[in-house]
């Protein structure tokens, strides 16, 4: 049989409808090219240049998400910078500022502000 009869549906005799009996050869046949063989030369050196190629596409995506957004560094800073002035203010009017009524509360205030700052650090690359 030639490549032009498989591509030709063929009538199923037991049946007798017009359901084709074979595919094409032509898709199902794989080229030399697709063949992998195991433990050769040109596989071992394509399954080489595939890794290269994934650890240059992966070594691309880290570097890209290692960076923190622009705002982190400062807001990390401005966090620090008010949590001092918060504590420093504390201590200088006795607690009575900048919320008055919360005497040494502020003074937590002043550190949770530091705090936050200060494990923003360890975000930030």
């Amino acid at each position: 049989m030639t490549d032009q009869q498989y591509d030709e549906p063929e009538l199923s005799e037991a049946a007798g409808n017009a359901a084709p009996a074979r595919k094409s050869r032509k898709s199902a046949a794989p080229s030399a090219k697709d063949v992998r063989r195991p433990g050769t030369k040109r596989d071992i050196e394509a399954q080489a240049s595939r890794e290269k190629e994934a650890a240059k596409r992966s070594r691309k995506v880290a570097q890209k998400d290692r960076r923190s957004p622009s705002w982190w560094a400062p807001v990390m800073c401005t966090l620090m910078i008010i949590g001092l002035i918060v504590v420093v203010l504390a201590y200088v009017t006795g607690g009575r500022f900048p919320i008055p009524g919360w005497n040494n509360g502020n003074l937590f205030l002043g550190f949770g502000f530091m705090i936050v700052g200060f494990l923003m650090t360890m975000g930030w690359k």
